[in-house]
């Protein structure tokens, strides 16, 4: 054979595996992805609790602080819809509808109920499904934002991957009963358009009765060895470990110490089970995820609304977590999710997905990151409570402060001799605050009256030595100006060095509101103008 005909034969070869593989990614070895969803703990429950296998791991992931933020409320169903949109979204309102193809509802099989509903001639032998998929879609639409409930699982299936759910975070078996609370949330990261995943168990058969505190907890060794039967044909399996979304649920009726106590012995609980599933994963060529998507009710009422979230395998070395989305070492948005495990597919993100793939590579361990959400959850309690009144206060003082100057000066003219001083020193000290407010705002403070005296005294420092420089130079109008020159200067040679300031600054943005990740803010852009 001459060099010619090998070079046919080559060449026909190429167009061969060309048109045998016309999608992206459909050629690439199939890098099989997990998500653990460990809704309603803290990063700190995680750092306290955490058996020594998972804290053994935990030293070797790539972690973040995983914001969570939806188009609506932080509720579990429009956390997890978001998670599977990859952008902010509703789910069906309530979220947590979903079920067997053969489980009951409204006395009718779910397989059925699905073809009477969607006219689809096609039984789903096998599968899960979201009834109310057609809700969220209404709820998602609309003439200022659309989102695409479950794009996740609708990219995957339209590529050839099967996606598999496993688990629940039901309270006890469902009722028969359309009225019953489902919550089962991790079908919304793994069903297609139509509302269905290639196949999963989200039934009762996930639960096992206990004697404890839950009266049902998740059935470890069922998921065990179901985890083991869906890898053999999956590509994406979404595992919901409902245990602390349990316990979340009925803390109400239980005290803080049966709370804590409860949470070690569910995260014993946990351990083995991780301890189990870590065989089975084949480190080179996937990828597992642990995540939370939804705070605990607790953190929901303080305002801390940043949750954890860890990844292992492939493309992932440990470290703190970022993106393109944040911009920041440590952080990263739930909007993510979405395009990262797209990416670990080489497919392409659609349009519709606002996030950006996460990456690794930025040094630093739990610790670091406890220490950053600690100063995050510290500036954004600080933003509530003190901004509104500066605002407010110098929206009031300073016309109050030229009406008065204005009176005085027109209609008595010893006072405003009286007075001038007290007036000018109180502008004066007006203009040193945003000054002030931005400074007092990097150190690791946790304590807000801690923070309002910090606040005063570098207020009032800055005000008697600008008025020293009006006394010495005999500078009245220029001083006023000085600490907004300062403050500007700094501003900007803060921005230049990587913005380390702002991003602590009660001035700049909030990271947990999700608004900004980077810049300076809306209340610097304000001040500016």
């Amino acid at each position: 054979m001459n060099r010619r005909h090998r070079s046919i034969i080559l060449a026909l070869l190429i167009c061969g595996l060309k048109l045998c593989c016309p999608a992206s990614g459909q050629c690439a070895t199939p890098a099989k992805t997990t998500i653990l969803l460990l809704n309603r703990i803290s990063l700190t429950d995680l750092h306290a609790n955490a058996g020594p296998f998972l804290r053994a791991k935990i030293s070797e992931s790539a972690l973040g602080l995983f914001t969570t933020n939806t188009a609506g409320t932080r509720s579990a169903g429009n956390t997890h819809a978001t998670l599977g949109a990859g952008s902010p979204a509703f789910s069906d309102r309530p979220g947590g509808l979903a079920l067997n193809f053969n489980e009951k509802w409204m006395d009718t099989p779910a397989g059925l109920l699905y073809q009477q509903l969607t006219g689809d001639p096609s039984f789903p032998a096998g599968k899960v499904i979201i009834p109310r998929l057609p809700e969220a879609v209404r709820l998602n639409f609309s003439a200022v934002r659309t989102s695409i409930p479950c794009l996740l699982g609708q990219v995957l299936q339209e590529n050839h991957r099967t996606t598999a759910v496993l688990g629940n975070s039901d309270l006890a078996p469902t009722e028969e009963d359309p009225y019953y609370t489902y919550a089962r949330f991790a079908p919304w990261l793994a069903a297609d358009e139509r509302g269905l995943v290639s196949f999963g168990e989200v039934g009762v058969d996930t639960l096992q009765r206990t004697n404890g505190l839950l009266p049902w907890t998740t059935n470890y060794s069922y998921l065990a060895a179901k985890y083991r039967e869906y890898r053999e044909n999956a590509d994406l399996i979404v595992v919901e470990l409902g245990d602390f979304a349990r316990l979340d649920a009925l803390s109400a009726y239980l005290y803080d110490r049966q709370i804590s106590a409860e949470k070690q012995n569910l995260f014993t609980r946990l351990d083995s089970f991780l301890h189990t599933l870590w065989p089975l994963v084949d480190w080179e060529a996937e990828t597992v995820f642990l995540l939370t998507p939804t705070p605990t009710m607790t953190n929901l009422k303080q305002g801390a609304y940043l949750t954890p979230c860890l990844v292992w395998g492939k493309n992932f070395s440990s470290g703190l977590l970022s993106s393109p989305t944040t911009r920041r070492p440590g952080l990263v948005a739930n909007v993510d999710l979405t395009p990262t495990v797209l990416h670990l597919f080489n497919l392409t993100t659609p349009g519709w997905a606002t996030g950006r793939p996460m990456n690794t590579g930025f040094a630093g361990k739990l610790t670091a990151l406890l220490s950053i959400e600690m100063k995050i959850n510290a500036t954004s309690y600080f933003r509530r409570k003190v901004l509104p009144v500066f605002l407010n206060g110098a929206a009031f003082l300073l016309p109050a402060i030229i009406l008065g100057a204005g009176v005085l000066r027109k209609l008595a003219g010893r006072l405003w001799a009286n007075y001038r001083a007290y007036l000018q020193f109180f502008t004066l000290l007006i203009s040193t605050l945003p000054l002030a407010l931005h400074l007092a705002s990097q150190p690791p403070l946790t304590s807000p009256v801690t923070f309002v005296f910090l606040t005063g005294g570098i207020a009032i420092f800055s005000t008697l030595s600008s008025w020293a420089l009006v006394k010495r130079r005999k500078i009245t109008l220029l001083v006023f100006l000085l600490p907004l020159v300062l403050f500007t200067l700094l501003t900007i040679a803060d921005l230049l060095s990587g913005a380390t300031l702002i991003k602590n600054s009660v001035l700049g943005y909030d990271p947990m509101l999700g608004a900004r990740y980077y810049g300076i803010g809306n209340e610097l852009a304000g001040l500016f103008l």
